[in-house]
């Protein structure tokens, strides 16, 4: 059962304290828990009894010689009905905490309840923001450590903190520990306190150090460490990569857009799924810190599948990271996406940066859900070289699937059906249909083709451009 939190602070100036309390608990609860139903079986009983249960000494806040009420309401939701919330109130030298149990039945344990704005403007829902890379590879926030600022990546991987050894040197970590990893490469683990920005969230937790020097050298960013995936959960985050934008916020905001509904893993990593134009559904892992040059990568299996089924087109070789391709339809949730760039993958399906940039964004990972509404403007994406027709493959046959009216093969009189002999010196049948788009899509390519149409063997010559 997964606890949902919710946390605000008010400040109350003079009033009678006992009364007022209970009055701006009230106003709390309709500000924060201006809770929408789920269907037409969804109920929320809401505040069932209020009741003052401890007081204890401790030091009043600053009031410059007014009463000064400072409260703090932490609010636990339990997936399929109840919640508790814990009321803590100061006044001058004496606490009070009031606890408030309040049930929920909600029909439906499939749909879990979203935070909802309530009364907050815009602004207002707004805790902190910082400035990220413009459709980067990387979202960069600025942690501080012992008064010194790094940055990290905000990632999503399972697991510690990764952290850069030279923060290792630079501080005393608690349990500090080096090791070295079966390559031989140093390690460390330790436990990483430090915060984010004005409103100084805490970054905690374990941490895991390694040499991030090449990896700083290699991706061109100043970067000395990744937050795991319990960060981006604790969180609300906004995400405009058109502005370069990041949020973080209250409560979901007002018109998020299509609600994705996030899983995890045996790992603790988040996935979606999503559906092939073949109509199988497969998860997709996501990743934060993945490439913006490709939506992500497919599973080799998967990949080569979609290939043969005209469902992939090649765009081109990716060298290490496999063959680089466009799926022809990717549908997330109700969101169907055309033409989406992905490279080929020894075992992993992942959708990173490259997709989520098209889309404004909002994570709310503890809920296990996520909203993306369309972009107006679309980032660019890396384009095959265009000859202008596909092929396919039915029972060895190799064809010509299909011919754009604009392309290099209208123009060179190639059309729809005709059966493909060779690809310059290459014969057709004995090559996949991944070998031959590998040739025919490669920009500035002139290649050379022989057909078979009706029993006449034609030779055309048509450019990838």
């Amino acid at each position: 059962m997964k606890d949902h939190r919710l946390r605000s602070r008010i400040t109350s100036e003079g009033g009678n304290h006992a009364i007022g309390s209970q009055r701006l608990l009230a106003q709390v609860i309709v500000a924060h828990f201006g809770l929408r139903k789920h269907g037409k079986n969804a109920i929320l009983h809401f505040c069932k009894f209020i009741k003052a249960t401890k007081m204890r000494q401790q030091d009043p806040p600053e009031s410059e010689g007014r009463p000064t009420a400072t409260w703090k309401l932490v609010c636990r939701f339990q997936r399929g009905g109840g919640c508790v919330m814990h009321y803590c109130s100061t006044i001058a030298k004496w606490p009070m905490i009031v606890a408030v149990v309040a049930f929920a039945t909600v029909a439906s344990a499939d749909e879990q309840m979203p935070s909802s704005v309530g009364t907050f403007s815009a602004e207002e829902n707004v805790v902190e923001t910082f400035d990220v890379p413009r459709d980067g590879d990387f979202l960069i926030l600025p942690v501080q450590i012992e008064g010194r600022q790094y940055n990290f990546a905000l990632g999503s991987s399972p697991g510690p903190i990764s952290v850069d050894l030279a923060l290792h040197a630079r501080h005393v970590f608690e349990s500090g520990e080096l090791a070295r990893d079966a390559q031989g490469f140093p390690k460390a683990r330790y436990r990483l306190s430090g915060h984010i920005g004005k409103s100084r969230l805490a970054i905690d937790g374990p941490a895991e150090g390694d040499n991030l020097a090449a990896f700083r050298k290699k991706s061109g960013y100043d970067l000395y460490g990744e937050l795991a995936v319990d960060f981006v959960k604790q969180q609300i985050l906004q995400i405009d990569f058109e502005t370069g934008k990041l949020h973080i916020l209250r409560a979901i905001p007002r018109n998020p857009g299509t609600r994705i509904r996030v899983s995890f893993d045996e790992h603790g990593a988040p996935t979606i799924d999503g559906q092939l134009p073949t109509g199988e559904s497969i998860a997709f892992r996501l990743v934060l810190s993945h490439s913006r040059f490709h939506c992500g990568t497919m599973a080799r299996p998967v990949f080569r599948k979609l290939v043969d089924s005209v469902d992939m087109s090649v765009l081109a070789d990716a060298g290490y990271a496999g063959t680089s391709g466009s799926l022809r339809m990717l549908r997330i949730g109700n969101i169907a996406e055309r033409e989406v760039p992905f490279v080929e993958d020894n075992v992993r399906n992942v959708l990173g940066l490259g997709f989520l940039s098209m889309f404004h964004v909002v994570f709310d990972l503890g809920h296990g859900q996520m909203y993306l509404r369309p972009r107006e403007k679309r980032p660019v994406r890396v384009i095959r070289g265009d000859c202008g027709l596909e092929i396919g493959r039915i029972s060895e046959v190799t064809f010509i699937d299909s011919v754009d009216e604009d392309g290099s093969a209208k123009s060179a009189g190639l059309k729809s059906g005709d059966r493909l002999l060779k690809v310059d010196t290459i014969n057709a049948a004995e090559r996949t249909l991944l070998e031959l788009r590998r040739v025919l899509f490669q920009r500035g390519n002139r290649v050379r083709l022989i057909v078979e149409r009706d029993g006449e063997l034609i030779e055309r010559e048509i450019v990838a451009e």
